[in-house]
């Protein structure tokens, strides 16, 4: 006759009712005190307080931080399209030397420049100054472009910026941001100069490149902020 496998017989052998493993589990496990059972059922948590809406960056030598009274879910910044700095008075003076070494593009040549830069400012002894009076005024919105030209066609310094100064205060603004309108965002409102530095054209760069930025607004109602503008040299 057949005998019979021995793997059958191991597992006949140890196996058991489920009476007999509860039974034997209870016996090896330690009491449990009622509230160490209790107090393993987790607890309910509130949810976290919303993220307070921040923006920071540097710009050219210069940092800021934008605070809003409310979580980034509902207001804060969406975009920004030119720099503060960008904004700033230009050079009363070109140097020769910079007008000489202009480094011009096939759409972009040293003549075209020099017929642009001309526009505000005219040759004295070999440099280019400023033109007197109003013609030498440069709007604010057409200055980002004419410190393109300066500091990417002529190499100009940054650093060596006539408006620069040491030890120059931060220019502090606070403001209001109304309720988004639609694909236009939210617009500002009580712009308020609280800090200013020594120059007043530099706070009002800062407070026309603050009202150039793109923001959002989510909630029924205004909503405040602030800046502070820093000058790091």
């Amino acid at each position: 006759p057949d005998t019979v496998p021995e793997t059958v017989q191991e597992t006949v052998t140890e196996s058991s009712t489920p009476a007999q493993s509860e039974n034997a589990a209870d016996a090896a496990r330690p009491e449990e005190n009622q509230s160490d059972a209790e107090s393993s059922i987790p607890e309910s948590r509130p949810a976290p307080p919303p993220v307070p809406s921040r923006v920071r960056g540097d710009e050219n030598g210069n940092s800021y931080d934008m605070n809003f009274d409310g979580s980034e879910e509902d207001v804060g910044r969406a975009g920004a399209y030119e720099y503060i700095s960008s904004y700033m008075p230009l050079p009363q003076i070109l140097e020769a030397s910079l007008i000489e070494g202009i480094v011009g593009t096939t759409a972009m040549t040293p003549d075209f420049i020099r017929g642009e830069l001309e526009q505000y400012w005219e040759e004295v002894f070999g440099d280019y100054s400023r033109k007197p009076g109003s013609v030498g005024i440069i709007p604010m919105k057409d200055r980002p472009y004419y410190w393109s030209l300066i500091v990417n066609y002529l190499g100009y310094n940054l650093e060596d910026a006539d408006w620069r100064s040491y030890g120059m205060r931060p220019v502090v603004v606070e403001f209001t941001v109304g309720p988004s309108k639609g694909s236009r965002g939210a617009e500002l409102s009580d712009i308020t100069l609280k800090t200013r530095t020594n120059n007043p054209q530099v706070d009002e760069a800062v407070i026309y490149g603050l009202s150039r930025w793109v923001y959002y607004n989510g909630t029924d109602h205004p909503v405040k902020g602030r800046i502070t503008y820093r000058f790091d040299r």
